[in-house]
């Protein structure tokens, strides 16, 4: 079974955005842990599926490199960022070759990215604010093709290291 989270999809892509800070984005392994609604949903139905549709849920969910955090209803990425990935905004999530979205170029001002991605079947925009190089707090939405409205997602990244993998 293959469940696409569109906020996993995008966590890579807006990391790339802070890339462009007068300090850059330190390279390596970040975290993202990201909350909202939707997911607090997401966490409290797996608590009632049958154990079968629990685990496959659990299974797409580790398989973007995500977990949920306890009983917070935050789900929590792992991305690894290279240092020539940041300077050219390519990760998994926006890389053409591996992606069918198209990325719109981040605009900064400031501390403050904004990125967004028109998808086959879904649309994205996100706000970061970064505080340095290290770390950042924001929120995106995304609008599904067959979603009753917007899904909103609160985000706080930071920097676990140089070292991915970790």
């Amino acid at each position: 079974m293959r469940i696409l989270f569109p906020g996993a999809l995008f966590v890579s892509a807006i990391l790339a955005s802070g890339a462009t800070l007068a300090d850059g984005m330190k390279p390596g392994q970040w975290e993202v842990a990201r909350s909202g609604s939707v997911l607090a949903n997401l966490h409290a139905g797996m608590e009632r599926m049958p154990p079968e549709a629990r685990k496959a849920m659990e299974e797409a969910i580790k398989s973007q490199n995500a977990a949920f955090a306890g009983d917070s209803g935050k789900l929590v990425n792992r991305v690894c960022v290279t240092a020539e990935q940041a300077a050219e905004y390519r990760f998994a999530g926006n890389d053409p070759k591996q992606s069918s979205c198209k990325w719109q170029k981040p605009e900064r001002e400031g501390q403050t990215v904004r990125v967004g991605a028109q998808c086959p079947g879904a649309r994205v925009e996100g706000v970061l604010n970064f505080s340095s190089d290290t770390g950042f707090t924001g929120s995106w939405t995304s609008w599904l093709k067959d979603a009753p409205g917007p899904m909103k997602e609160d985000l706080v990244g930071k920097w676990l290291g140089a070292k991915c993998g970790s």
